[in-house]
């Protein structure tokens, strides 16, 4: 019998840091760490499960089996209250990487009809959109004995490290209309040469004139949100009178609603979500981990350094340091096919 997954009272993420954990301890070989998964954690058969895939499969990449046994998707339902990407993707328009996908412009027309009456004949404008994909990843150094002590707390700071860069790290991505495309490295972000309005202020009417100019600039109007960080909200809210209310916990803003994102970006973005095709596998995730590594401790590494090293002065023994690195790898991408469906504006709150 084949296990697809498994029913766990365990908080969520847990399956995601004990597997993380265990292919670390075990510097990335995946026989010993389904060995100790299946003799330490009864509770989260997933772990040894997936373990147990890569092992048979004779593959290093942990993809597929992050996937099949449920992990990769903990993962994204984690990255959910990190990320408003995540938050939003399922109203976004889905599309198969690198795959030319129909995208309608014009609708058919519908119309009533009596009875033995003719039906109206109609057609659709069709265009089409191919979304690349494109992989981001990140190493993270965690001490030997925060990965080695099997505790909730160390589980729990596991994947908070993770799912805080990973989510920080695609909206920042998403939303800084700096981002450009690079073929081959990265997309372009949604705001990226997008329409832009310029902030008159921020007092409560500059506040008002200036998010009405927004809603008038933006010419698509399938599914539309708002995105800004919690900082920008409140300073609204402070400032509200009458155009802010609340659905339960869901903000509304002149009737649309507000998703708050931790990127550091001092904007306010207004979006038509089905007119951004996004490509989001769900085998697009894989995480190693190994102690038996010297890296480039440097958030703009050195591409194609010859050896011997001669340049790089932030080189670091994750052996000599007693550190055991995470390495987390993520294929993701998106375009915006549709224009004048962003309009964005910097602000100072």
């Amino acid at each position: 019998m084949t296990h697809k997954g498994s029913v766990s009272a365990n908080p969520r993420g847990t399956n995601l840091a004990r597997f993380v954990r265990l292919l670390a301890v075990n510097e990335g070989h995946p026989y010993p760490a389904a060995q100790d998964a299946e003799r330490l954690y009864v509770d989260s058969p997933a772990v040894g499960y997936a373990l147990r895939a890569i092992v048979e499969a004779s593959d290093t990449s942990s993809a597929s089996a992050l996937t099949t046994y449920g992990i990769s998707g903990e993962f994204l339902e984690l990255l959910r209250e990190r990320s408003a990407v995540q938050r939003l993707r399922d109203r976004m328009f889905q599309v198969l990487p690198r795959v030319a996908t129909p995208l309608e412009t014009t609708a058919p027309v519908a119309a009533w009809v009596g009875e033995a009456g003719a039906l109206p004949a109609g057609r659709a404008t069709l265009g089409s959109v191919t979304a690349e994909l494109y992989k981001f990843g990140l190493i993270v150094p965690l001490s030997r004995e925060l990965v080695q002590r099997s505790s909730p707390i160390a589980e729990l700071v596991i994947r908070r490290i993770l799912t805080n860069a990973v989510g920080r790290f695609i909206d920042e991505q998403f939303l800084n209309s700096s981002i450009s495309l690079v073929a081959g490295i990265r997309p372009a972000s949604i705001t990226n040469n997008a329409t832009s309005h310029t902030s008159t202020g921020s007092t409560t009417s500059a506040i008002s004139s200036d998010l009405g100019a927004m809603v008038s600039a933006l010419d698509s109007w399938g599914d539309a949100a708002w995105i800004m960080r919690q900082e920008t909200l409140s300073f609204i809210a402070s400032r509200n009178t009458g155009f802010l209310h609340f659905a339960g916990t869901q903000p509304i803003l002149l009737g649309l609603p507000v998703y708050v994102t931790p990127a550091t970006l001092n904007q306010v973005t207004l979006v038509d979500l089905s007119a951004i095709a996004l490509s989001d596998p769900p085998d697009g995730l894989e995480i190693e981990g190994s102690s038996e590594a010297t890296i480039e401790m440097d958030t703009d590494p050195q591409v194609g350094e010859s050896s011997p090293v001669s340049s790089i002065s932030t080189l670091k023994s994750f052996y000599q340091n007693n550190l055991i690195g995470i390495k987390c790898i993520r294929q993701i991408g998106w375009e915006r096919p549709i224009s004048n469906s962003v309009v964005y504006m910097v602000t100072s709150y």
